[in-house]
């Protein structure tokens, strides 16, 4: 093989590679993580650094106190952040 065949297939190749991790990064920058409390309270949305992005909370959920909800919240962050490893599997496609 040429030298400028072999080039312009390397040039092919990484372009192509280039193309599949910018679609990977578009992928992981919407991928998002949900979980909600036991008794439907709290739900959490994570991002897939498990930085929180939403929080909602039921008007039942500020009846339980200050700290059993921080507690409500933080439990279910985690719960959240815990899914994020299978997600980020499915989104690079190992199952």
């Amino acid at each position: 093989m040429a030298d400028a065949d072999r080039i312009a297939e390397l040039d092919e190749q990484m372009t192509r590679q280039a193309r599949q991790a910018d679609a990977l990064q578009r992928k992981l920058a919407l991928l998002r993580s949900v979980a909600t409390s036991p008794c439907g309270e709290v739900t959490v949305e994570v991002d897939s650094n498990g930085v929180l992005r939403g929080l909602s909370l039921t008007p039942e959920a500020v009846d339980v106190g200050a700290e059993k909800l921080a507690d409500k919240i933080r439990t279910t962050s985690r719960a959240a952040q815990e899914e994020l490893p299978q997600r980020l599997k499915e989104a690079v496609g190992d199952p």
